[in-house]
């Protein structure tokens, strides 16, 4: 199928709702779909296995947005105003059969899209990675309650677009179910490829590329250093296991760097501790090669999947994560404080390498290619709709 896929973000900045999308798009190419992301004008440009992937990117019309991060902007809205004309002319042009739309701006500008070329009859595959306004009021917006009340309406709108709707999360899944009238949202969890960790440096090598000690046990976070994703929930961690075990190094590898520099590290810390930043996707295994034990602390009450922890699992890493449905759905060892799961794993090394193996062997049930075969038979499904 010629599938159009709606990307209002600057595709691709190494980063989580980059990484689904690339993800999703390589392994979907691979089973033969042409994949055409429209996009920002900012970003990188992937390498693709194949020629089944296009990239169109709308003009930049505002030299002066150089945001790679993730976070709401109210420029954006000009941004996505020109997915939706380009969206026009390429429709014309090449008439989809179907429409993958990520994050409700996209779903937003997709609908609008099918609803102008309804005669075409077009479908629309709604990707939702989150909530609209936690997000918006956790980045510091939507502080008018007013206002606030008006995005609320609208998400609930988008929530109930789509012919198909997927979630990253369980919990995005029961958000968007309330609103739908057949409680249809498929859970489609973040995923990885196997191979990719396959053959992609070692763990000498990883430590001599970002100087980190041989002879301590290595503990990586990997993602934002926002307040969203837990960010100061893993430093005040890191400040207690450092006070308590001589034999570890901390690892921060992600972006923004800015955001660190309001954190106040203990000398201690600071001292034992090496910031990667930015971290490019693809040296993400080797990173984690060179490590011992991950981490990720997004809140319990986040929405979001959690792309690093399948990343975690494939490198064969034991996991400490906060104890809530997304994490329990790829592994159900997270009980207790991230205290006192890091505090196991660093004292019981037979526990630790147990629980490595166990993520290694479990992440084939998050592989691309599976996850991709589950799509597959979604577009199939909603494209024989109209078939019939």
């Amino acid at each position: 199928m010629k599938i159009l896929v709606i990307a209002p973000t600057p595709f691709f900045a190494h980063r989580g709702t980059h990484i689904r999308i690339y993800e999703q798009v390589s392994a979907l190419s691979a089973l033969g779909h042409k994949m055409t992301i429209l996009t920002y004008p900012l970003g990188e440009n992937p390498h693709w296995s194949n020629k089944q992937v296009e990239i169109l990117r709308v003009a930049n019309i505002l030299p002066w947005y150089h945001k790679l991060e993730a976070g709401p902007s109210w420029q954006k809205i000009i941004f996505d105003a020109l997915l939706f004309l380009k969206g026009i002319f390429f429709i014309i042009k090449i008439r989809p059969q179907i429409i993958h739309a990520h994050l409700h701006e996209g779903i937003l500008v997709g609908w609008l899209l099918k609803r102008i070329f309804f005669f075409l009859d077009i479908k629309l595959v709604a990707d939702f990675h989150g909530g609209l306004v936690q997000e918006m009021v956790e980045q510091g917006y939507l502080r008018i309650g007013l206002v606030r009340k008006v995005f609320g309406l609208l998400e609930r709108f988008i929530a109930t677009r789509g012919d198909m709707a997927l979630t990253s999360s369980p919990e995005i899944q029961s958000e968007i179910n309330k609103h739908r009238v057949n409680k249809d949202a498929v859970l489609m969890a973040d995923s990885v490829s196997p191979s990719f960790f396959e053959g992609r440096g070692s763990s000498f090598t990883g430590r001599v590329r970002w100087g980190l000690p041989s002879n301590k046990k290595i503990v990586t976070y990997t993602g934002a250093f926002s307040d969203n994703k837990g960010i100061n929930e893993l430093l005040a961690l890191f400040e207690s296991l450092n006070k308590e075990y001589s034999s570890l190094h901390f690892v921060l590898a992600g972006a923004p760097a800015s955001n660190l520099k309001s954190k106040n590290f203990s000398e201690t810390l600071k001292n034992n501790i090496t910031i990667i930043s930015p971290l490019s996707y693809f040296d993400l295994p080797e990173l984690l090669k060179s490590s011992d034990i991950a981490i990720d602390p997004k809140p319990a009450n986040s929405l979001q999947g959690s792309g690093k922890i399948i990343a975690y699992m494939a490198a064969g890493l034991p996991v400490v994560a906060i104890d809530r449905k997304t994490n329990a759905f790829y592994s159900e060892e997270y009980h207790g404080t991230m205290l006192e799961q890091a505090k196991k794993i660093i004292e019981d090394s037979v526990y630790a390498k147990a629980q490595g193996a166990k993520n290694q062997n479990r992440v084939k049930n998050f592989s691309s290619a599976e996850r991709a075969q589950e799509i597959d038979k979604i577009y199939q499904a909603v494209y024989g709709i109209t078939k019939n």
